[in-house]
């Protein structure tokens, strides 16, 4: 992924990933209150998933899994909350539906961020 560039996660998901989360640095647990988030909290919490300040993870959830993928963090590649670069028509979130989920790359200072946002005209969930 290029700097600048916005991609659509159905693009780039399988199609058995449903919804796209993010945990920050030290976070444990997704703050969001979904069937989603709460199905990625059993999870995390049966695996005894354990963040630190060196990493963040993207955690993929479907109908019937949830896998997460660690990742260090670096200044090739690090997450972020937000970006003052963002598109209006984007919202950042820290998780979203793989129909209506963009993720985006930015660079700071001294690093490139990802971050995981949601388009504010989404769709309904009513075709999942």
């Amino acid at each position: 992924m290029q700097v600048g560039q916005v991609a659509k996660l159905k693009d780039l998901m399988l199609a058995s990933v449903k919804t796209v989360c993010v945990l920050q640095p030290y976070q444990d647990v997704l703050r969001t209150d979904s069937a989603a988030a709460r199905q990625a909290n059993q999870h995390l919490q049966v695996t005894k998933f354990s963040a630190d300040e060196g990493h963040w993870a993207f955690v993929f959830i479907g109908d019937a899994d949830v896998r997460v993928q660690r990742l260090s963090r670096s200044r090739r590649l690090d997450i972020a909350t937000g970006h003052q670069d963002l598109p209006s028509s984007i919202r950042p979130v820290e998780c979203a539906s793989v129909s209506s989920g963009r993720l985006m790359k930015f660079q700071v200072p001294d690093r490139s961020v990802l971050v995981l946002g949601e388009s504010r005209a989404a769709p309904t969930d009513s075709g999942r």
